[in-house]
């Protein structure tokens, strides 16, 4: 089968389950379009490893999860040049949930078209950016993911800190209601 042809059955597919409010039945899309139905799983698994939220429901119907918001179409000039600045702005986040979201959703903006399509080169930038000098958070990583998942989940975790006004250890139970993402280190 030539690339072209499932290039644009996964696009079917994507719309089809974009489109449907109460799911897609693979077998009724098969013998709508003349595809193989074992094909269609496939297809079905390799949107799933892209991290295309589809539920396979009771019935053998296939849906996008409810909390997505889908868009058609390829994101305007505006969309993706905003993309790209909060990528790049966002370098510090790379670990979390958010930046593995972005990267996703870079990933998937710019699969419809590629890197050119995704900022335009071939006109002038209008603006530009720089990456703030954060501080590296690789070696905080488990420590950012724990207060992460607490402040999602309303968790209380138990941190042990040095006071910044007094140099003394101590130990406090709390229970974090919002992270705050400091670009650079405190004065």
């Amino acid at each position: 089968m030539a690339r072209n042809d499932r290039t644009v059955r996964l696009e079917v597919v994507k719309r089809a389950l974009a489109e449907s409010r109460r799911g897609v039945l693979l077998k009724s899309l098969a013998e709508k379009h003349g595809w193989n139905l074992r094909t269609l799983y496939r297809d079905i698994e390799a949107l799933q490893a892209a991290h295309f939220p589809i539920v396979e429901e009771e019935g053998g119907r296939y849906r996008l999860d409810g909390k997505v918001t889908t868009f058609s179409g390829a994101p305007s000039p505006d969309e993706r040049l905003a993309l790209y600045l909060a990528r790049e702005q966002a370098a510090g986040w790379k670990h979390t949930s958010l930046g593995r979201a972005l990267d996703t959703l870079w990933n998937r903006v710019s699969a419809t078209g590629g890197q050119a399509a995704l900022f335009p080169v071939e006109s002038v930038p209008w603006i530009a950016t720089r990456a703030f000098a954060a501080i590296d958070d690789n070696q905080h990583r488990r420590i950012v993911e724990t207060i992460e998942r607490a402040t999602r989940e309303r968790l209380v975790i138990s941190a042990r800190y040095r006071a910044a006004s007094t140099g003394q250890l101590t130990n406090r139970q709390i229970e974090p209601g919002q992270l705050h993402w400091a670009p650079a280190p405190a004065p």
